[in-house]
């Protein structure tokens, strides 16, 4: 990622979708940068602003809670990054045009996502809407059409498919051979909720129809 951005202690990210902040402090403190995170969720941001502080990269990352679709910014970020988040937002467009203008013009950016290599079944639609809350999961076509429209070119993609059908597999075998011992530390209603959130990532791309991208490109 910090060769796609090109970062340094003179830029700017903005991190959309940020959750407790993990991405933005590993930004931060490897290069120097200053970084906001929008999420949605206050309690995460709550999290994250207290594990921000403990590490002591307050002066250079911030957050803020809000919505994708109604970011505040223009001209204002060198860079933006977000890791897999625009599958959850129903108005996807909307926010790639919000993202688009709180870039400086030669602004890049980086996008982990979703995508579908081929047409669902509708027991996998279910399933990704209801247990993933994927709501915004198209097909390549479609999302490069809504980043163009949005205003972005340069746009260039690797695929993350097969390292993420690994990876999910990996997580959801790991996490039920330990399921036990979360049991005791969790409580089985939030272990099986987990586990079922698992299991269907893995699934889903097990079946060979769910897809992964890094995506890349600019604003002119």
């Amino acid at each position: 990622m910090g060769e796609e951005l090109q970062r340094d202690e003179t830029k700017s990210v903005l991190d959309i979708g940020s959750g407790v902040g993990g991405t933005a402090r590993v930004l931060a403190q490897l290069s120097g940068c200053r970084v906001v995170g929008v999420e949605v969720q206050a309690e995460l941001n709550e999290l994250a602003d207290e594990l921000t502080q403990r590490v002591g990269l307050s002066d250079r990352v911030h957050y803020i809670t809000g919505r994708a679709e109604d970011l505040p910014f223009e001209h204002e970020f060198d860079h933006f990054i977000s890791l897999l988040v625009y599958l959850h937002i129903p108005n996807r467009a909307q926010a790639l045009q919000k993202a688009c203008r709180a870039l400086k013009p030669g602004g890049r950016f980086v996008i982990e996502d979703f995508v579908l290599e081929s047409a669902l079944r509708q027991d996998e639609r279910s399933a990704l809407e209801q247990v993933v809350s994927g709501t915004s999961v198209t097909d390549w076509p479609t999302y490069r059409a809504e980043l163009e429209a949005a205003g972005f070119s340069d746009l260039q993609t690797v695929s993350r498919t097969d390292a993420w059908r690994r990876w999910t597999r990996d997580r959801y075998r790991a996490f039920a051979a330990d399921a036990d011992r979360q049991k005791a530390v969790f409580g089985p209603e939030l272990v099986a909720s987990r586990a079922q959130f698992y299991r269907t990532v893995a699934r889903l791309f097990e079946g060979g129809r769910l897809g992964g991208l890094r995506i890349t490109g600019s604003k002119p």
